[in-house]
């Protein structure tokens, strides 16, 4: 149903949805004043609530937000936790899906974010 076209057709989609997990790979914009490093961070866990599946093809509208931020004391320094919920709407602005996920922020970055 991911990949073979017939298969999509003779769904009861009627056409190809994505892979749970393919929301990951999409541009979800900036969030102002959250300036992170592109290296790193560590993906910490990650969740997908789908309201209906994605089908190939659609115009998906996306962006995120930040839920929460903590620290916590580890073996290699303090460790923050940014906890993001992104979401993917159509082009009515129907919720598709949405997803949790943590980055993990080690001592050594955070020391780079602070200077």
């Amino acid at each position: 149903i991911y990949f073979d076209e017939e298969t999509g057709r003779k769904s009861r989609y009627q056409t190809n949805i994505a892979p749970p997990t393919f929301p990951r790979t999409f541009d979800y914009g900036d969030i102002e004043g959250l300036n992170l490093p592109n290296k790193g961070l560590i993906h910490g866990e990650q969740t997908f609530h789908y309201e209906r599946p994605l089908k190939v093809g659609e115009e998906i509208f996306c962006y995120s937000k930040v839920k929460n931020y903590f620290e916590k004391k580890g073996n290699f320094g303090e460790m923050g936790f940014l906890i993001l919920e992104s979401f993917g709407e159509d082009a009515e602005g129907g919720l598709i899906f949405s997803s949790t996920s943590t980055v993990v922020i080690s001592e050594a970055v955070r020391k780079v974010l602070v200077k």
